[in-house]
């Protein structure tokens, strides 16, 4: 698609119709995006970061079911952000599994925090 001035990749649901969309923009912004899947296959929401200092609803409108939409001053994942997503989804997806459980991330400075590792260390992460 090099060649192809215009037209853009997207990822979209298998049943997706419509898969695009036009949205402005003056330039280059960042989007960040939290993925985590199971050994089983199974997928929690997606944790969408923007770029912005508000979140407008029309940045949440077509995206996979449940995902959490949330911003940051350079659309990168914060300490407060992962602490968020830790908490509120991985923890509440994984509440009914057998402990230990084993969770891998990259050494992003943003996922060691003292208040995230306590969580961790309390419901046996």
């Amino acid at each position: 698609m090099a060649d192809n001035i215009g037209y853009s990749k997207v990822i979209v649901h298998r049943q997706t119709s419509n898969a695009y969309r036009i949205q402005g923009g003056s330039g280059k912004s960042y989007v960040s995006v939290m993925f985590c899947a199971s050994a089983t296959g199974f997928l929690l929401p997606p944790f969408v970061i923007y770029k912005a200092k508000r979140l407008f609803t029309d940045w949440c409108i077509g995206g996979p079911p449940n995902t959490v939409f949330e911003t940051s001053k350079n659309g990168w994942m914060e300490t407060t952000l992962f602490r968020k997503w830790f908490e509120h989804l991985f923890l509440e997806q994984a509440k009914h599994l057998p402990r230990p459980l084993l969770l891998i991330i990259d050494g992003h400075g943003s996922h060691f925090d003292v208040e995230t590792l306590k969580l961790a260390v309390e419901h046996q992460v």
